[in-house]
């Protein structure tokens, strides 16, 4: 199964079970809150352009050129895609081919394709001005479309018999046929006709046909329900390793307990398989099975090295051990029950982790117990780090509030068995450990410290709110010595904690700051009224000029509808949105601008770096905040003007700007707010990534208010600054 996307690489293949990126902002979390991974698009060589939201595999050989290619419509490129398709390992990679079809007809919107009787591809073609659909003006154009058939000038076009006058034999015969649109219509008409006499015939084809021609005598026996046992062993055992995979789905998609015979084969397949494809699709499957069948195979899975570089099995058999563990989890003890099962590259790089997260996430006591139980039988210190980090990453952003003694011995025991690891210290400020809290203070202010080690402590100190931590977080912000990431690590750290000291060395440091230091630092002082205050009373002042306080935080104060902050951003900003007729004037001014003058695309890429850049990606170039731009309509003006002039015109759910309300600790007034994207959902623990790149991790629980910004973060007016050249320099770039 394959599909378009609305993002940049183009095209996605889904695995039976899978989980995929999305915008968690606007969509909400995988329906499973233990996936702890997913997948992503199919990895291209060429052209990364949105759109192209649907694809066709040609397989028809009217069109030689393009058999076995994706072939794809853009209805904002306006043109059709073409993609060798390649395999790596059980999943797939592209790379892009000449277009079969491009035009300069900025109306040429190709929405559909579809594959003919004649081998032909059929377009849809929209046929408009703008395909924009967030864009609320009424100005489609209602009164053309068009369908063009893309074909081979060297061949004549040829139309397939009227297949409803096929006999059964000649039906099961059009299985074999070079076209995938005669082959799909007799299936559907041997399913539609249900003749018992199709049975021997296709059961033979299954037998003795090449490897295609078989898999369509096994999918049409599974539409005719006439697929039994004996059959899917045959399936099971076939040369070829599609019809082995489909063997397997289909036979798992049945029912959720194999019979004996039949998931013997599987077991032997899961041992032994070389094809990744059909290995993939077993792990799939076990995912739907019961824990007697679903445990054996995912033991069977785990314990092949080979597949643990594979893009898409390991996070599958990740998957289908969640499944078993939901249904019964102390089934996976048997899986580790002796020191050599623990050794397997499989289980150590992505299941063990995933394993005690999963258990710990729930925060119950039997499962606990049963992460109790594993540190107990892990049989070397490595392990036990490993189970100690999944246990830690399913309490981001919160503590365990009981420690049950099952726990609290193993964790003990394991400690006299293998001595105490720096690694470990994550999990014991979870727990409340005195010494753990002592120790991420220290590695927090060694300078010798890893890097990587004192901003990972930061985040978990800032998480559990630790008092004593602030004054180590101020003294890296000021040292000179200290590296950006430190400092902003520790910036973003203090956003957490009410304590006076905070704005006055924020307040202190401003002027000196810029870049993302100074946009993190803007950030953390919008977060508390009184901070707000302070900060725009600089400003008032003089002390601070007004151009260091970039628009989005100025729309982060203003959400709060605090009279005092609104009068000193009025005093100081006067109006932030300009009236509509204003707007419509300057796109009218802006226009006519455009037409006057030549641009230099040169000087415009500049000037792109200095105005939009921050936020936008062009070819390539640029920081990934708002949309990026490369595969937008960027060659029509009706779209373009507004997009830059208007930017409230319509903005996008996934890149509205989100505040988060946090829950006040004891003795605060009022908890801080948070402002950025949600960059992730994952088992009660939101990812809110700042408009500087920084991750903060939430748990859901600690959320008190969750607002959506119906302004954009795109300032209006961004154009009034620059000389009419220089306006005409950047759209030469923009529409290049």
């Amino acid at each position: 199964l394959y599909s378009g996307t609305n993002g940049n690489l183009q095209s996605v293949y889904f695995v039976q079970g899978g989980y995929y990126q999305k915008s968690f902002g606007k969509h909400g979390p995988h329906t499973n809150p233990y996936t702890f991974g997913h997948f992503f698009g199919l990895p291209i060589e060429g052209e990364k352009v949105r759109l192209v939201h649907q694809w066709v595999l040609y397989e028809s050989g009217a069109i030689p050129s393009l058999e076995n290619h994706f072939v794809g419509s853009n209805s904002l490129a306006n043109k059709v895609h073409a993609l060798r398709v390649m395999p790596d390992g059980s999943t797939f990679k592209t790379a892009e081919i000449e277009s079969p079809v491009t035009t300069s007809d900025k109306w040429f919107r190709p929405v559909h394709n579809v594959i003919g009787p004649d081998g032909a591809i059929y377009l849809s073609d929209w046929y408009d001005a703008r395909i924009t659909h967030v864009d609320p003006r009424d100005n489609w154009d209602r009164e053309r479309g068009r369908i063009y058939r893309l074909r081979d000038t060297r061949r004549s076009p040829g139309y397939a018999m009227d297949m409803h006058r096929r006999t059964t034999e000649q039906l099961v015969s059009s299985l074999s046929d070079q076209n995938q649109w005669i082959r799909s219509t007799a299936r559907r008409l041997l399913r539609e006709k249900k003749d018992p006499a199709a049975v021997a015939l296709l059961q033979e084809r299954l037998t003795n046909a090449d490897g295609a021609t078989a898999l369509e005598a096994l999918w049409t026996l599974e539409q005719m329900q006439s697929l039994g046992e004996s059959t899917r062993l045959l399936s099971l055992n076939h040369a070829d390793p599609h019809v082995r995979l489909w063997g397997v789905r289909l036979s798992a998609d049945v029912v959720p307990l194999l019979s004996s015979a039949v998931f013997k084969s599987v077991m032997h397949l899961a041992k032994t398989d070389s094809d990744p494809e059909v290995v993939s699709q077993i792990a799939a499957s076990a995912q739907r099975l019961r824990p007697s069948q679903g445990y054996p195979l995912v033991q069977a899975l785990f314990q092949r090295d080979e597949w643990s570089s594979d893009p898409y099995i390991p996070q599958q058999i990740w998957w289908a051990l969640e499944s078993q563990i939901r249904q019964q989890p102390e089934g996976m003890l048997a899986l580790l029950g002796t020191p050599d099962q623990w050794q397997f590259l499989l289980l150590r790089e992505t299941l063990l982790s995933r394993l005690s997260r999963r258990l710990t996430s729930e925060q119950d006591p039997n499962s606990l117990t049963l992460c109790a139980r594993l540190l107990m039988k892990a049989p070397d210190k490595d392990a036990v780090s490993l189970l100690l980090e999944g246990m830690e990453s399913a309490l981001q952003g919160s503590r365990l509030e009981v420690l049950p003694d099952a726990l609290d011995k193993a964790l003990k025991t394991v400690t006299a068995r293998f001595g105490s690891d720096p690694s470990w210290v994550g999990f014991g400020l979870r727990i409340d450990s005195p010494s753990a809290f002592v120790s991420a203070r220290e590695m927090v202010a060694h300078s010798q410290q890893k890097e990587e080690t004192r901003i990972a402590m930061i985040s978990r100190l800032s998480e559990l709110r630790d008092q004593p931590s602030v004054f180590i977080m101020l003294q890296l912000i000021g040292d000179s010595h200290a590296s950006e990431s430190l400092k902003l690590a520790a910036m973003n750290g203090l956003r957490r904690f009410d304590d006076d000291a905070i704005a006055e060395a924020l307040l202190d440091q401003l002027p000196k700051l810029e870049g993302d230091l100074l946009q993190t630092a803007l950030s953390v002082m919008a977060g508390r009224t009184e901070w707000t205050v302070a900060l725009l009373t600089a400003v008032d002042q003089g002390a601070l000029a007004r151009e260091a306080i970039s628009f989005d935080v100025l729309i982060t104060m203003q959400q709060r509808g605090n009279e005092r902050i609104g009068s000193l951003i009025k005093s100081s900003w006067g109006n932030l949105r300009q009236p509509k007729a204003a707007i419509t004037t300057r796109i009218h001014e802006v226009q006519t601008t455009l037409k006057r003058l030549g641009g230099d695309a040169r000087k415009g890429k500049e000037l792109f770096a200095q105005v939009c850049g921050a936020c936008h990606v062009l070819h390539g170039e640029g920081r990934s905040i708002g949309p990026e731009l490369t595969g937008y309509d960027r060659g029509n003006l009706d779209f373009l003007l507004p997009a830059v002039l208007d930017p409230n015109l319509a903005i996008r759910e996934e890149f509205e700007l989100v505040t988060l309300a946090l829950r006040a600790a004891e003795g605060e007034l009022e908890g801080a707010l948070l402002t950025g994207f949600i960059s992730g959902m994952e088992a009660g623990v939101l990812t809110l990534t700042d408009l500087a790149g920084n991750l903060t991790r939430i748990a859901e629980t600690d959320v008190v208010k969750r607002e959506h910004s119906t302004v954009s973060i795109m300032p209006e007016g961004l154009l009034d600054t620059m000389t009419e050249q220089q306006v005409a320099d950047l759209f030469a770039y923009l529409q290049n």
